[in-house]
């Protein structure tokens, strides 16, 4: 897919296992994987069991590098809202966020504009939001990378409208193999943007979380966009374990992942 001599394999510190943080993320570097991105939402959820400050040094006693923080977007659509008190709300919390990423030295925050197929209030008030978001990043020196989801009109809207050196996207495939697998031009022309990817392959029905190869996705149509906005960076796997009948344990899960991840970079036909 890219230059395997400068390019990282790193995985989502949550990868469909039910084992205590410490465990997961010793499993991800005797994997092979040099990187982790960590869940920045709630102590206690689904995916920050422990106090979620404790786990950035956690990650990083383990040796692993955190690309990223993945803050909460369930309510991402309040960025745009018309009701003034739950936009500057959810804005306040992104503030918080990039805050954290600058206090924990973490160069990334991955976040969400769009939820499903949610229409959104109010363009001005989206675009105010998302102003505002850039500039705390900026003062921060934290990189945001927006994830493509359903609406890409919004994208494409938002980078039109700001260009900033901290204001950047990160690829989902699998999004991108959902929604936009028949009108991929934007991302030919937003591939620019790109600074950090979630891979993950799914059936073209649902948002599956597949190791690559077991689904449906174009790769070579996903090379295409990354190589075309030059993109060398890291390659991000954001895996669950889903199949049916897969009793795989986590250790030969992530072995799958790591041969996979390296198969993406080596390919012959990737270096044309």
């Amino acid at each position: 897919m890219l230059n395997s001599k400068s390019t990282k394999l790193g995985i989502f510190s949550w990868f469909g296992f039910d084992l205590p943080l410490p465990e997961r993320l010793r499993l991800i570097k005797e994997a092979g994987f040099t990187h982790t991105s960590l869940w920045w939402g709630n102590d206690g959820d689904e995916y920050v069991p422990v106090n979620k400050h404790e786990s950035v040094e956690t990650a990083r006693a383990t040796g692993l590098e955190i690309d990223n923080f993945h803050v909460p977007f369930l309510r991402c659509c309040d960025l745009w809202s018309n009701n003034e008190s739950l936009r500057k709300a959810l804005v306040e919390d992104h503030f918080r966020w990039i805050e954290d990423c600058a206090h924990h030295r973490i160069p990334t925050m991955v976040f969400h504009i769009t939820r499903g197929w949610q229409p959104v209030d109010s363009i001005p008030a989206g675009l105010d939001s998302i102003a505002a978001i850039i500039g705390k990043a900026e003062e921060c020196g934290i990189k945001l990378a927006v994830e493509n989801t359903r609406q890409i009109d919004k994208l494409e809207l938002i980078f039109n409208e700001f260009q900033s050196d901290f204001f950047k996207i990160c690829f989902d495939t699998s999004h991108f193999w959902l929604y936009s697998r028949e009108n991929p031009e934007p991302f030919f022309k937003l591939g620019k943007h790109i600074i950090t990817t979630h891979i993950s392959d799914n059936d073209e029905t649902e948002d599956r979380h597949w190791i690559p190869g077991l689904g449906k996705t174009d790769w070579n149509l996903i090379t295409k966009i990354l190589r075309n906005g030059r993109y060398n960076g890291l390659i991000h796997l954001e895996l669950l374990r889903q199949l049916p009948g897969d009793n795989d344990s986590p250790e030969v899960f992530l072995e799958r992942a790591y041969k996979k991840g390296l198969e993406l970079l080596q390919s012959p036909e990737n270096h044309q």
